[in-house]
């Protein structure tokens, strides 16, 4: 049950960037545009001026959601709760109230989600649900949640396939590309609400396929405006053109970003563009590496940042400022994934390699070439590697040989970094024996194939162990 929540209401964080029917003109419009823009400041003054209705409740609650999860906090259950309690008061019945109603809901169920009450959380999601029950499937606002639907149906069919509505991976990601392109058509709304389903429609997007050309595509029926028009549509663009390997676009699209001061607001950018930096060779990373530490006001990612500041100043040759770093990361406590991916990346710190490092930072780039004429310069020196450095060596050799299509290479470099011995210190061997699968998978072998994904979950994988070994049970199926 845990599991199917935990994918399910992974997509709530984008969901409620959705929009609510047209406002009318007593400054909700003015107050959500500028929630959207991250300005809470010019939002709560607004707010303190409107006369008390559920209007008020709802903007009340989305600027508090919106400015927790853009500072990387935590958002506690309570508080919206007390939000609930009081949008209940002004029950009109009416679709407007409907859909705030639906959307507080959403915020409780994340809230609940990532304080781990899973069944809290189900419970709170149905409540949405039900509160749109009434509204007709045409309307626009029923819409909304025509998306989040096709998503849940996605990731139940990896938990629970008989339940699922069996629609092909193909089919299901023209389905929810219809459905943004119906939303985003609609000509009586808004201007920002368009934008807000862009933003949104493009955060779940991975939810519900993982086809990244026509995730592009839809990304630029938007036109290119959008990508900067705000800080959240600068970061999801990023998001979807590095998981496209347009990382190029996704620099040029946060320097934008960054020109039009969302740094400033949206902390999250600064980390964002300082990462894009350092997998390019641009020494610029380390300004924006340091804007993220000295500004993050709580400490999600900050081990993070510190531990990608360590590669940078490592491939600089300061060694002992590299040290220094790691030794601080190991020291302090991880609160979130990327926190303890830092933590794991630090302890191996004695293991890093010049070369192998830029062959991996080009490789994140998308820069294949740059990768593998770095690998191959690495395999002249291979005589003074350790065997945790050879095992990354045919790990980082096997995955450049398989993006750029050289499968039988790729084959045998994959097989050479599944050592055994090296399981429970690396995740290579284990993630290796997952790619060799995918490439027989290809190639039409589901024999061959699902006798590596069963050798992946049979091989420990620190830190990524779980979410790898799903991976290859999914693929089988």
């Amino acid at each position: 049950m845990c599991r199917l929540v935990r994918l399910m209401l992974v997509i709530v964080l984008a969901a409620v960037l959705m929009p609510i029917k047209a406002l009318p003109h007593d400054g909700c419009a003015e107050c959500h545009e500028a929630i959207i823009n991250l300005e809470f400041g010019k939002a709560d003054n607004i707010i303190a001026q409107m006369p008390d209705s559920y209007r008020k409740t709802w903007l009340s609650a989305y600027a508090l959601f919106v400015k927790q999860l853009s500072a990387l906090d935590k958002p506690q259950p309570d508080a919206f709760a007390e939000f609930l309690k009081s949008i209940k008061h002004y029950d009109n019945g009416s679709p407007d109230y409907l859909q705030c109603l639906s959307d507080i809901y959403l915020m409780k169920c994340y809230a609940h989600f990532v304080n781990d009450s899973y069944l809290a959380a189900y419970a709170a999601y149905i409540k949405a649900r039900q509160a749109l029950g009434s509204l007709a499937s045409e309307d626009w606002m029923r819409q909304r949640f025509r998306l989040i639907e096709l998503i849940m149906d996605n990731q139940m069919q990896n938990v629970a396939p008989l339940f699922a509505d069996n629609l092909t991976s193909a089919e299901r990601t023209e389905q929810y590309c219809a459905v943004v392109e119906k939303l985003t058509l609609q000509t009586k709304m808004p201007e920002q609400f368009k934008r807000e389903i862009e933003i949104a429609s493009m955060l779940l997007f991975p939810l519900a396929s993982d086809d990244n050309s026509a995730a592009l595509r839809l990304m630029q029926k938007f036109g290119y405006e959008w990508r900067t028009s705000s800080p959240l549509a600068a970061y999801t663009a990023a998001e979807r053109l590095i998981a496209a390997d347009s990382t190029a676009q996704a620099l040029r699209t946060l320097s934008s970003a960054y020109e039009s001061c969302f740094g400033g607001r949206f902390n999250l950018l600064n980390l964002k563009i300082g990462n894009a930096m350092l997998n390019a060779g641009n020494d610029s990373c380390e300004f924006y590496l340091h804007q993220f530490i000295e500004n993050q006001h709580n400490p999600s990612n900050v081990l993070y940042a510190k531990f990608k500041l360590a590669w940078h100043l490592f491939l600089k040759g300061d060694n002992a400022g590299s040290e220094a770093l790691c030794l601080k990361v190991m020291q302090s406590v991880a609160v979130t994934p990327l926190d303890a991916q830092a933590k794991y990346e630090c302890a191996m710190y004695h293991y890093w390699d010049t070369l192998l490092l830029r062959a991996r930072l080009a490789f994140d780039a998308a820069d294949y070439q740059l990768c593998k004429s770095v690998l191959e310069a690495a395999s002249q020196q291979k005589t003074r590697f350790s065997p945790i450095q050879t095992n990354e060596y045919n790990y980082r050799m096997g995955r450049v040989c398989h993006k750029t299509g050289d499968f039988e290479n790729a084959k045998r470099f994959y097989e050479a970094a599944i050592d055994r011995n090296l399981e429970k210190t690396l995740y290579y061997p284990c993630y290796s024996a997952y790619y060799i699968g995918l490439i027989y998978k290809r190639e039409g072998n589901r024999a061959k194939a699902d006798e590596y994904f069963k050798l992946c979950r049979k091989i420990s994988s620190p830190i990524y162990g779980e979410s790898i070994h799903q991976k290859a049970s999914r693929a089988m199926e």
